[in-house]
């Protein structure tokens, strides 16, 4: 199991990040994820995807 402590350091957090869309904003996540925990970024973003198809996460204006 992974330790989302690790997972979620203030490295992880990006704050008042501008993207245009959901496409971009789980590229930028992935791009997070590959620099700073040695994921590719294509299976963070796949999955990012792919958890997003069986129903959306989104927050509505936040």
């Amino acid at each position: 199991m992974t330790n989302l402590s690790k997972i979620l350091s203030l490295e992880n957090v990006l704050l008042d990040l501008e993207v245009s869309s959901k496409k971009r904003a789980f590229e930028q996540a992935g791009l997070i994820f590959e620099n700073n925990c040695g994921i590719a970024r294509s299976t963070v973003s796949d999955n990012l995807f792919a958890r997003e198809r069986l129903g959306s996460t989104g927050l509505g204006h936040g």
